[in-house]
């Protein structure tokens, strides 16, 4: 009888442990702030506050074959700027982007694992070193969770700057619509474009 009992049991753990597990799944054609086992968010945390980095996970349809992340500044005329950016051929449906410091924090990195490997791009501080001796805030908004639309850019992060007492914090989907961004010292984004 115990041995049922326990059976039993182990069967009905099992049915709640895959059931929970199925909910946190990522759809196909979604990319998401990755949900990290402990271990993974120990790193994260070892290597700078997980604050100022991210990792996100996608998950991909057959039809896509590369994946670009830009970088962008916003100039005085409200338009994006490049800042430069990394783009990857795509094999498999999974992978991983990892975006650090971005904005003013200094020279950041940004990162892409596919099932090939990692790519990598360092971006340059050029912000940084120019404006060492100003006292300034920032504010960083990054997106969660994304449909994704084969060819739009989806944007990932924007960072406010401000040399004033007071920041404003922005949605991601302001990359949209930059006159919701003006008046700032300096703003940055980060974005994921699949194709």
């Amino acid at each position: 009888m115990k041995k049922i009992m326990i059976a039993v049991l182990v069967a009905v753990a099992m049915v709640v442990f895959v059931g929970c597990s199925s909910t946190n799944k990522l759809e196909d054609m979604q990319i998401r702030i990755a949900q990290l086992t402990k271990e993974e968010s120990d790193i994260v945390n070892l290597l700078g506050s997980a604050n100022d980095n991210k990792i996100y996970e996608y998950q991909l349809d057959e039809n896509i074959k590369t994946i670009a992340v830009n970088y962008y500044e916003l100039s005085s005329d409200a338009t994006w700027v490049s800042g430069g950016g990394l783009k990857s051929e795509v094999t498999t449906p999974t992978g991983k982007i990892f975006i650090e410091n971005f904005g003013i924090e200094g020279a950041g990195r940004i990162a892409i694992q596919t099932e090939n490997g990692i790519s990598s791009l360092i971006l340059a501080d050029e912000y940084h070193e120019k404006n060492r001796d100003t006292s300034i805030s920032s504010v960083t908004s990054w997106g969660e969770i994304a449909d994704i639309v084969k060819g739009e850019q989806i944007p990932l992060g924007i960072q406010v700057v401000s040399s004033e007492n007071e920041i404003a914090s922005y949605d991601v989907a302001s990359f949209f619509d930059t006159t919701l961004l003006e008046g700032n010292d300096s703003v940055y984004a980060v974005t994921v474009t699949f194709s």
